[in-house]
């Protein structure tokens, strides 16, 4: 229980009182488990070391939990899953000279990308999937770490219409935890 607050603590923060209450943070908390794959405590553990990445990117904390349930149900452990996520993420933030480099061979701009992922995450990547017609190294040289390819694999390859899925279930399933509760 007390990883479980920390990490909703952790998550308002990171995204700001004004923007989330802990009621939502909580929902989101225990939708990525119930969508996802592993338990509330190794979730909680480490979720919020993802939130200030995901915030300082604008990335939605709907589409930051629905990334690592879509990841988790590979098979990846919870706490695998979030430092793929924050690998990904932070690539977006601080970019290689490399990365730049790949990205305008293709014609795009990390300004462009993060506009992209401000608006939809798992959208930009799919994007950069097609822009750079799946070609792996340029897509490991854009993203860098093995970990950060791996979230960006798994979010778009074959289980990509399931992240789709259980974004639009977190969406549909908001205040379902309040709901529990009042019966």
């Amino acid at each position: 229980v007390q990883d479980i607050a920390k990490s909703i603590t952790g998550i308002i923060n990171a995204y700001g009182q004004e923007n989330l209450t802990a009621t939502r943070a909580a929902e989101l908390l225990f939708q990525t488990v119930k969508l996802g794959s592993g338990n509330i405590n190794e979730l909680a553990a480490q979720f919020s070391g993802v939130t200030p990445i995901a915030s300082k990117l604008n990335v939605p904390l709907e589409q930051v939990s629905n990334a690592i349930a879509a990841i988790t149900t590979l098979g990846t452990p919870a706490g695998e899953a979030l430092t793929q996520i924050e690998s990904l993420m932070g690539s977006l933030i601080r970019p290689t000279d490399r990365a730049e480099e790949t990205l305008a061979k293709y014609g795009l701009t990390m300004g462009e990308v993060r506009d992209l992922v401000k608006t939809d995450f798992l959208g930009a990547m799919k994007f950069l999937n097609v822009a750079f017609k799946g070609n792996i190294q340029d897509i490991g040289e854009l993203i860098g770490r093995k970990e950060g390819l791996l979230a960006f694999l798994g979010l778009v390859g074959s289980n990509s219409e399931t992240v789709a899925r259980k974004l639009e279930l977190m969406k549909k399933e908001s205040g379902e935890l309040l709901d529990t509760f009042d019966k």
